[in-house]
């Protein structure tokens, strides 16, 4: 007996083989064209996805890109382009978010609840198509833990001398 199935997450097309009760093999093959490079086992998939999910956990650290996007809405709620700007502007140009890395970072954040999106009040003036997103409660506290880890680790820099002792030396570190 054999299935198919969509899965969204991957964009594949799986087509499934059942063999025994525990498994439901997914064979490689072309159906309509498309190429099923599925030779997992789906039990195995599944478990994978669980795996994941249990160590994706919301309380843990913030990737670089992600606190970016946490300093730019600590002050204000902003929709994309504005947070584009503001991570420019605040790394001093050296970060420099192209729109799919942003809304794939804004997936996630949203996603682990450190941001929602904004219902407040918008200028009479702007594009009613735009999102504006702000910070919730977890996400201030899980970027204020990440800014207290990344200054704890700052300190260690300047104890081992990687670092001048204070951020207006300019000097050379002996």
């Amino acid at each position: 007996m054999s299935s198919i199935s969509y899965d969204k997450q991957s964009r594949a097309i799986i087509l499934n083989h059942k063999c025994a009760p525990e498994y439901n093999f997914a064979q490689r093959g072309h159906l309509t064209g498309l190429l099923l490079d599925y030779t997992i086992c789906k039990k195995h998939i599944v478990e994978r996805d669980r795996h994941e999910q249990e160590n994706r956990n919301s309380d843990s650290q913030m990737t670089p890109i992600c606190f970016y996007i946490y300093l730019s809405l600590a002050e204000e709620g902003r929709h994309g382009y504005a947070i584009l700007q503001e991570v420019e502007t605040i790394s001093g140009g050296a970060m420099r978010l192209n729109p799919g890395t942003l809304y794939r970072s804004i997936k996630r954040m949203l996603d682990d609840g450190f941001i929602i999106e904004s219902t407040a009040k918008r200028p009479a003036d702007d594009d009613e198509r735009r999102r504006y997103y702000k910070l919730t409660a977890q996400g201030r506290r899980v970027g204020r833990d990440e800014a207290h880890r990344l200054s704890m680790l700052v300190e260690i820099a300047r104890q081992k001398r990687e670092l001048p002792s204070s951020p207006n030396s300019l000097g050379t570190i002996q």
